[in-house]
């Protein structure tokens, strides 16, 4: 039988990876986080106040230095390790070094975009191959992968899975926080935000939306959030209730300029507040501080990031959720709106009904979800551990083995050549 001891987490997009990777430790297990090219909020310490007690690895790894990256690197950096686990790109750079993910939950884009890329051209032009081998890893990363840790999600989503695994059975969702960095309250933003503060205690109901602003897309982009419907729904709100209530947002995402522009137009600038862009652990105290926190609209979720930090708040939520969707699942207490005059319902609702709504049982839901999604992936080690088979463990090495890559050598000296050529030509036809 073997025995799981070390395990590699790599990527932290959303700051997803570092949870499950502390969770982990706890249960005994020698844990390495490997950070992918990260944003500096993404990184663990954005979560805490602590020093983070994990041993942690910086890779640089993205889509520029696919190519570049050597296989015995790759393989070298996880030759010690007995089960993989990995978000963003980890599909690509682990399916490059033939190395099987045990689990990979999925951020976003590195499920509904990254494994599509395709060059215009059959022999790719130099500058094309990162993107698209890195895409091509991707793709078979993913789809290869022993388990997808994802909660079900909505039509356009659920057929971008299908065209890369199948009807392959998808796993329990990984646990998106670390719930001892959030219950410690010596996470302080009094100093540091003392104008925010300010501004949100002259008001007396607060509602907080604090996903990115991404709505001048419109409904067909899956990354939509249907922002301009919250903003149109609390005017109508303000309109009727002449409340003293405020719209708290945080600065973030493709259309701020446009969210504001909107928000001049309606004449709601004295009631919104704009947060800057900060670290998950100052953004968590917004909540705590919001009567009420609202998701997204537009397209059906199950869950995401932010709604789980307004659930993980104890705060009631609106949001959109299609409940046909998502028959089988423990669902949690929702304010449920999908347009502008839903919206303005829900918050009336809110408004008239403080210690109603106060009362729902968001956080004892999140809490058993939590510990049922902390569980299933101790399980799935557990099953690894037991399933170890090394005449199917060869077999996996040869069929899993990136063949496309054979390809790409092939194409890539006639690559250069087309490209020096084409140069010269555009060079002396003046193009």
């Amino acid at each position: 039988m073997k025995v799981i001891k070390n395990i590699a987490c790599i990527g932290n997009m959303n700051n997803m990876m570092s949870p499950i990777a502390l969770y982990l430790k706890d249960n005994g297990y020698n844990v390495t986080l490997f950070l992918l090219n990260e944003y500096d909020h993404f990184h663990p310490q954005a979560d805490t106040n602590n020093k983070v007690e994990l041993k942690i690895v910086e890779l640089g790894w993205s889509e520029n230095n696919f190519s570049d990256t050597p296989i015995k690197s790759i393989n070298k950096t996880f030759e010690s390790f007995d089960f993989f686990i990995g978000t963003d790109y980890a599909a690509a750079f682990c399916n490059k070094a033939n190395i099987q993910l045990d689990i990979y939950f999925p951020a976003g884009t590195d499920l509904s975009e990254w494994p599509f890329k395709v060059t215009k051209n059959f022999i790719p032009l130099r500058w094309e191959y990162n993107i698209t081998l890195c895409a091509k890893a991707q793709f078979y990363g993913i789809k290869y992968a022993k388990h997808l840790a994802i909660d079900p999600t909505n039509e356009n989503y659920e057929n971008l899975i299908f065209k890369i695994r199948g009807n392959n059975i998808k796993h329990e969702n990984i646990p998106y926080h670390y719930l001892p960095f959030f219950l410690d309250n010596s996470t302080n933003i009094n100093q540091i935000y003392t104008n925010e503060l300010n501004e949100i205690n002259h008001f007396d109901f607060k509602i907080i939306q604090h996903c990115r602003q991404h709505w001048l897309t419109g409904i067909n982009d899956i990354h939509y959030k249907g922002n301009e419907l919250l903003i149109a729904g609390f005017k109508k709100f303000i309109d009727i209730t002449k409340s003293n209530s405020c719209l708290i947002l945080l600065e973030y995402g493709n259309d701020v300029n446009h969210t504001k522009s909107l928000i001049k137009e309606l004449n709601l600038e004295k009631n919104v507040i704009w947060l800057p862009k900060m670290l998950r652990k100052y953004i968590f105290q917004f909540i705590k501080l919001s009567d009420i926190g609202i998701g997204q609209f537009g397209h059906s979720w199950y869950s995401s990031c932010s709604i789980n930090e307004i659930l993980m708040a104890g705060k009631p939520l609106i949001s959109y959720r299609n409940g046909s969707l998502y028959h089988n699942l423990d669902k949690y207490p929702l304010m449920n709106a999908n347009s502008v005059s839903e919206i303005c319902s829900q918050l009336n609702l809110a408004y008239d009904n403080h210690n109603l709504i106060q009362n729902l049982e968001v956080k004892n839901w999140f809490d058993k979800k939590q510990f049922k999604r902390i569980n299933e992936v101790l399980k799935t080690i557990k099953k690894e551990e037991l399933n170890n088979n090394f005449i199917l463990n060869i077999y996996n090495k040869i069929k899993l083995y990136p063949y496309y890559t054979i390809r790409y050598k092939l194409l890539k000296p006639i690559s250069i050549i087309t490209e020096f050529f084409i140069i010269r030509i555009k060079k002396y036809a003046n193009i």
